[in-house]
């Protein structure tokens, strides 16, 4: 872009005399300064309803931002307006391939979008100007988390120092070490980047639950919920595994409105395995309309999403978030995890579209098809439906060939 930029520069110079020349050339050093180190990213709001000091999330390559002159550690996003809009670079992902951002839009209306265009700094980054809630554990205040464990579980550690250590012996069945947050209300959406360290039982859980319904055991409240399930066995400490499922309970234990331990996702199909000692961004927003869950893995590519599910059971009353663990019917061994951060910030459903890279974002009229053809459920109808066509097809043939 210098190159470039440098060599409009010099072609458009070379038609004017030498004194119109030395009063252009500081305007256009300084529009050369102003868009060689930039790059647009469009937001479009996918949304009926507008958004309101909306954190919107994206990743973007680190080569892509050096190109630029960009160091993601102390970039600046700047609305058209020439604005400073408040923005966080999850730590975890500056040393990656691809950095995950998240950006505050003040406002934007249904269907509207807006290209906000990232700078070399230095800009502050402060979580805490960009949500609405924001916590990565530097000390546990136990004025707004409330620490809770079963009579069961021994050597119970609940420690707050770069994240948020949890670890508990379970001696019995149905037992748990959890913290459980002051109220929110929805719509939002909660998050929290996770390690699970051993993978035993329900390893590492983020729940969201309806306050005045929750229960110390989860099994017994209402709410949603994304948990690390491990298949470990007690006193073997090779080939720590599990699942990822997710829970929506939103009516009593055997209704139809009580999911507890689903491995199958739309986005992504049955949960892979997951191993102990990774770490994954689990994400969980909640409307009054349904409940939107994801999660992303943090590899030396940084954080990609490998699962996504949206359940049509919303939430209306206020919720607490539960960090933690605990055990279901196995027992007689140690678990441990390490909460990173967590946040709670504004949700809308559908979330925005982000394009990086581009100043404005055109769909073709096909996006809504192909959408709903890349989900596998949907891909699993389509062919039960196909199958079912060509019986009734047959069935006719034959019908009318005894006819004849």
């Amino acid at each position: 872009m210098l190159k470039c930029a440098a060599k409009l520069l010099a072609s458009f110079t070379s038609f004017l005399n030498v004194g119109a020349r030395l009063k252009l050339v500081p305007v256009l050093l300084a529009l050369l300064a102003a868009t060689a180190f930039a790059l647009p990213v469009t937001v479009k709001n996918a949304a009926d309803v507008p958004l309101e000091g909306y954190a919107v999330f994206f990743t973007v390559e680190r080569d892509r931002l050096a190109a630029e002159g960009i160091d993601p550690a102390s970039m600046c996003a700047v609305d058209p307006a020439g604005s400073y809009l408040p923005l966080w670079v999850v730590p975890e992902t500056l040393d990656k391939k691809s950095v995950a951002v998240y950006v505050k839009i003040p406002y934007l209306a249904a269907g509207d979008q807006i290209a906000i265009t990232l700078t070399p700094g230095p800009c502050k980054q402060d979580p805490k100007a960009v949500f609405t809630f924001f916590d990565d554990f530097k000390t546990l205040d136990t004025r707004f988390w409330a620490p809770f464990a079963s009579p069961q579980v021994y050597n119970v550690t609940i420690k707050a120092r770069k994240g948020l250590l949890i670890r508990g012996a379970y001696m019995t069945a149905w037992q748990y070490v959890q913290v459980v947050s002051q109220p929110f209300t929805p719509p939002l959406a909660v998050e929290a980047l996770i390690t699970p360290m051993t993978a035993y039982a329900h390893d590492a859980c983020l729940d969201l639950r309806e306050y005045g319904t929750e229960s110390a055991s989860s099994a017994d409240a209402r709410g949603a919920y994304i948990h690390a399930w491990g298949w470990g066995v007690p006193g073997v400490t090779e080939g720590m595994y599990g699942r990822f499922t997710w829970y929506r309970l939103a009516g009593p234990p055997g209704s139809a409105t009580y999911y507890w331990d689903v491995t199958t996702w739309d986005e992504g199909g049955p949960s892979p395995v997951w191993n102990a000692n990774g770490t994954f961004l689990f994400r969980i927003g909640a409307t009054a309309e349904g409940v939107r869950y994801e999660v992303w893995q943090l590899t030396q590519d940084g954080l990609s999403k490998i699962l996504g599910h949206y359940v049509k059971l919303g939430i209306t009353n206020e919720t607490v978030i539960a960090l933690g663990q605990e055990c279901g019917g196995a027992y007689n061994f140690t678990q441990k995890a390490l909460f990173h951060w967590v946040l709670v910030r504004p949700f809308v459903w559908p979330e925005p579209k982000v394009a990086v890279g581009e100043e404005r974002i055109e769909e073709s009229p096909f996006a809504p098809i192909l959408e709903f053809l890349s989900k596998p459920a949907n891909l699993m109808l389509i062919s039960w439906g196909a199958i079912a066509a060509v019986l009734a097809l047959v069935l006719v043939m034959r019908a009318r060939r005894r006819s004849d």
